[in-house]
């Protein structure tokens, strides 16, 4: 979320989402056949926040990938963090 500038940017709170399964999910590089998500090299993406203690915890639960399908659970909102836009490349 941002200002119509683009000087005032904040990473807002996670919605309660409770559990979503993502199914189907396929994905085919360049020229390769089509695949499940299983069958590419998988590298997690963690939602978290930081402690106002030092650390951090996580947002969500994701489970395992199974085929073409995972869930993610949420678990916590965390917080309102304010962030600094890049320029453009």
């Amino acid at each position: 979320m941002c200002n119509n500038a683009l000087t005032k940017c904040f990473l807002t709170r996670l919605a309660d989402f409770g559990t979503s399964t993502m199914g189907g999910t396929e994905a085919r590089v360049a020229g390769g056949s089509t695949k499940g998500i299983a069958g590419f090299p998988n590298y997690p993406i963690n939602m978290v926040t930081r402690l106002a203690s030092g650390g951090f915890i996580s947002l969500d639960t994701v489970g395992p990938l199974s085929g073409k399908t995972f869930t993610a659970t949420w678990d916590r909102s965390g917080g309102t963090v304010p962030i600094t836009l890049g320029t453009a490349r």
